[in-house]
């Protein structure tokens, strides 16, 4: 057997020396780099996104109207959403989602692997979109948000998500 000739000290108490100083420096100019891009580049991200989605809800909807709508924020200027009419799904369309929605529950809950993850997250999804479908076959005109105001806030939201990932 070989004898080992040297013997290394351990690990546990090393490690990489970094200058604190020169690392917050890189930080603060990367937030800073990062909060100016985005407050610059706001309006023309936001556009860019809204044409893509009116692309493809023109293909999927072509006599749809699609437009895109701009409003003015104090904190980051002009932000882009898309402005279309709300399609809602009828009765009919809306009784068969529900009945796949329970029928996919029914399925899931019966098999074998009814308790692992997937089926669980499967039969959840199921359960959402039929409360989701029966909402429009009982309640369509309560309904609270319309095509515009959700691209509204889901701009809006993105934006936060931006700002948040860079905080």
């Amino acid at each position: 057997m070989k004898e080992k000739k040297v013997i290394d000290y351990t690990r546990t108490y090393r490690r990489i020396e970094a200058d604190k100083k020169k690392c917050v420096l890189y930080i603060v100019i990367l937030l800073l780099l990062g909060f100016l891009l985005m407050w610059t580049q706001i309006d023309d991200l936001t556009r860019m996104i809204c044409k893509i989605c009116a692309g493809v809800l023109k293909k999927y909807e072509p006599h749809m109207y699609v437009g895109i709508r701009s409003e003015t924020y104090p904190l980051f200027g002009k932000i882009s959403y898309l402005s279309a009419e709300t399609v809602y799904p009828g009765i009919q369309i809306s009784l068969i989602n529900a009945g796949i929605s329970l029928g996919v529950i029914i399925l899931l809950a019966c098999l074998p692997w009814k308790g692992r993850p997937l089926a669980i997250y499967l039969i959840l999804c199921s359960a959402i979109h039929l409360i989701n479908s029966l909402w429009f076959v009982f309640g369509e005109k309560y309904f609270p948000y319309t095509l515009t105001v959700y691209s509204k806030l889901y701009m809006l939201q993105e934006i936060g998500i931006w700002v948040m990932f860079l905080l």
